[in-house]
């Protein structure tokens, strides 16, 4: 058995949705597990964001200094991580 973990970030929920369906065929492979992990920001955005709100956050952005995430890890280690 081969445990897949699709580790991803999406403010809008697009990504998410784009990303079951690209990884739907591995999902239906027989022998094959796929856990998605959706990574939540400790403080959300606003959608779309206000033009200031953004060049204030852009610059810790680049430096990587972006909010702490947290979410819940799968129960067992997968093979291979996607991100």
């Amino acid at each position: 058995m081969k445990n897949i973990l699709i580790v991803q970030y999406a403010q809008t929920g697009q990504l998410a949705e784009v990303t079951r369906q690209f990884c739907a065929p591995l999902a239906q492979a027989e022998g094959i597990t796929v856990h998605h992990l959706a990574l939540q920001a400790a403080e959300e955005f606003p959608c779309p964001w206000p033009l200031l709100r953004f060049l204030d956050t852009f610059p810790e952005t680049d430096l990587r200094l972006s909010p702490h995430s947290w979410s819940r890890p799968p129960s067992r280690r997968p093979s291979c991580i996607v991100g």
